[in-house]
């Protein structure tokens, strides 16, 4: 038997995850959780505001429940990401 783990449950329903942390090279990783075959998009904008323009940042269709995504666009600080069903 082995011992407790520390570690993270996602259950996925209809809307996809985005989990955003920093990296060691300062840009910040992204992992996104959702359901095979099915679309996704990350949306980014430069401020937090949900009536602010945003703008496509990559779109794709999910082979696995989980999709590591390229570093957040540029080096620019301050960039919210959201994912969406297009």
């Amino acid at each position: 038997m082995r011992g407790p783990r520390s570690g993270r449950l996602v259950v996925i329903g209809e809307e996809p995850l985005l989990v955003a942390f920093p990296s060691m090279n300062g840009q910040g990783d992204m992992i996104l959780s959702g359901n095979p075959g099915t679309v996704y998009e990350i949306l980014v904008q430069t401020e937090f505001n949900p009536s602010a323009p945003w703008s496509s940042f990559w779109q794709g269709t999910f082979k696995e429940l989980l999709q590591d995504l390229p570093a957040t666009p540029g080096t620019q600080p301050g960039l919210f990401p959201r994912a969406v069903r297009p």
